[in-house]
């Protein structure tokens, strides 16, 4: 039974375009997305991967008020 829910690390790994080691890598280190292991193999949830790169992603600053424009 297959639940789409879960990626594997050869799925996820492009879609964070890291390679494959990078992620097993944070694994051991356990930092990057969070994980489940089912005996020797790992998933990743999507709402894992979805709330990984929430908590990454770098909001940039608004313009300074001199750099704004007026229509």
């Amino acid at each position: 039974m297959e639940n789409p829910d879960l990626k594997t690390e050869r799925e996820v790994a492009p879609l964070l375009r890291v390679t494959l080691k990078t992620l097993q890598t944070w694994r051991a280190l356990r930092k990057g997305p969070r994980f489940v292991r089912i005996g020797r193999r790992v998933f990743y949830p999507a709402a894992g991967l979805e709330r990984f790169l929430a908590e990454n992603t770098v909001e940039t600053a608004a313009p300074k008020r001199s750099e704004q424009t007026t229509p």
